[in-house]
């Protein structure tokens, strides 16, 4: 079995997958697949089921098809993905006279705020707050539609989002092969200014930082907001994890 979820929360796009791969749609190998990946040299994230190769394929090109594109609406998705011809015939993955029509896997492209859902004859539905993909997607979709029948998925934390998607993990399960707790995330975030502090990531500007440098647990200011960098509003994304800088942007 195979499932990918995206979700809205507060601070960007999640992306949440299994692990588990089928052979022969009865043999199930576990911990043996990553369904969702980084795109290289981009702000995306990509995760898809169906036939590994096609996954793998798919993933191999990525980076050449989305580099320089700066966000992943509709018509850039489309746009992309109309380079697949050119980039599987490169690969030999199609013959030189072959033109895509079809995939045999179907995808979610992310950005920190659009889910692009991209089906097997290269149809888009844009414009998406949550979405599954794969086995049991209809019982993830149902579970979900419940959970944001009355709050939209932007006003979730992390912690709370992430919580949601490995449940619905397991509600897609119910009727098919089992799977084990291992599981792959991702998340792509907005643009700095966007942002808010989390457990996972502080919003600091340039004095906070050099404060963290020297001190690491110690938030405290050491100017009162008019040296240079904290006037000019340069910003700064912190990550509580693993300790390093992960996104810097300027405040027009």
């Amino acid at each position: 079995m195979s499932i990918v979820i995206a979700s809205k929360y507060q601070n960007g796009v999640m992306l949440m997958s299994d692990r588990q791969v089928t052979r022969y749609g009865i043999v199930a190998v576990k911990d043996s697949v990553e369904k969702v990946y980084n795109i290289p040299n981009t702000k995306f994230i990509m995760g898809g089921v169906g036939r590994l190769r096609t996954l793998q394929q798919v993933k191999k090109v990525s980076e050449s098809i989305f580099t320089g594109v700066e966000s992943v609406t509709e018509k850039n998705c489309i746009e992309c993905l109309d380079k697949l011809t050119n980039e599987f015939r490169k690969n030999n993955y199609i013959s030189g006279t072959e033109v895509l029509q079809e995939l045999d896997s179907q995808f979610l492209i992310c950005d920190g705020y659009n889910i692009n859902f991209v089906g097997y004859d290269l149809d888009v539905i844009n414009n998406l707050d949550y979405y599954a993909i794969g086995c049991g997607e209809d019982l993830v979709m149902g579970y979900l539609n419940t959970i944001f029948k009355d709050k939209n998925p932007s006003e979730f934390t992390y912690e709370e989002i992430h919580k949601i998607l490995e449940e619905s993990i397991k509600v897609s399960c119910k009727d098919s092969l089992g799977i084990d707790d291992n599981i792959d995330t991702l998340t792509t975030l907005k643009n700095t200014m966007d942002l808010q502090s989390d457990s996972k990531i502080e919003v600091i500007d340039m004095c906070e930082w050099k404060t963290v440098k020297a001190l690491k647990n110690n938030r405290a200011r050491v100017c009162e907001s008019d040296c240079p960098h904290c006037k000019y509003n340069i910003r700064f994304i912190w990550d509580n994890e693993s300790e390093t800088v992960v996104q810097m942007s300027k405040r027009c």
